[in-house]
């Protein structure tokens, strides 16, 4: 997990998704299966929802050999994402406030293809 960005950097809870994979050898191929989904030559952690998930990642060499898959399990925290903004009003000479406002980002669902 590239960023885990949880109440501790090591509780599995990300906003992020995204993964670093190191020891690929030169010349290699990944492959990537999100919960159970069928193996990708690509990974795109903006298509997540929120909720758990487990990426498994498998690597074959230029002679044809597929290692065994590595996982990963984690909890994606994107859908929303709150930023908070203090208004004060102003009626006549008075000030009323300050109101907190929050504002909630939903994130857009992931295209699906038939």
């Amino acid at each position: 997990l590239t960023s885990d960005t949880g109440a501790s950097s090591l509780d599995g809870i990300t906003r992020a998704g995204g993964l670093t994979i190191t020891g690929v050898e030169t010349g290699a191929t990944l492959l990537y299966s999100v919960d159970g989904g069928p193996a990708s030559a690509s990974y795109d952690p903006t298509k997540l929802l929120d909720g758990a998930h487990t990426v498994l990642v498998t690597q074959t060499d230029v002679a044809g050999n597929t290692s065994t898959a590595s996982s990963l399990s984690f909890v994606a925290n994107i859908a929303t994402v709150q930023s908070d903004t203090l208004v004060f009003k102003v009626s006549g000479d008075n000030w009323q406030g300050p109101v907190l406002h929050r504002r909630c980002r939903e994130a857009s669902p992931p295209s699906r293809h038939p």
